[in-house]
């Protein structure tokens, strides 16, 4: 049971960042000039954990249907709901993603540590080079 002294706050909100030049991939028939996500916080004993997500509407996911599922699963966060719990409480979508992200940041920064040191990945995370890929136009 959660300690009367300890106090837990989840908040969610939409954020929308225009971009400079729209943005089209191989499998959306629109070109984005608008990117929105959902930005979640998670607050105990003054430190504040942030998770983000971007809902994919290729998966049917929007921000408002994200939003809704938020708000549903806030009552459960703010007694505690563990990790491991939140797999059994919400689908695998964006919004349990913000979620997870959330608490996972709140975590380490309560223990003290990294992610990774969290997760008990045994090698020390450092830069990895990976690929890009660039639209070319006609």
């Amino acid at each position: 049971m959660l300690s009367e002294n300890i106090k837990i706050k989840m908040s969610f909100q939409k954020e929308s960042w225009p971009l400079k030049e729209s943005f089209k991939t191989s499998n959306r028939s629109l070109d984005l000039v608008v990117a929105e996500t959902i930005v979640v916080q998670i607050s105990k004993n003054n430190f504040i954990g942030r998770g983000e997500s971007t809902p994919f509407l290729r998966y049917g996911e929007s921000v408002e249907n994200s939003l809704f599922q938020l708000e549903k699963i806030k009552p459960l966060v703010e007694k505690n709901l563990s990790r491991d719990e939140l797999q059994d409480a919400m689908p695998p979508n964006s919004a349990r993603c913000a979620v997870d992200c959330a608490m996972w940041d709140l975590e380490a920064k309560i223990k003290n540590k990294r992610v990774w040191e969290l997760a008990q990945i045994k090698n020390k995370a450092e830069p990895l080079i990976s690929a890009e890929s660039f639209g070319i136009k006609n």
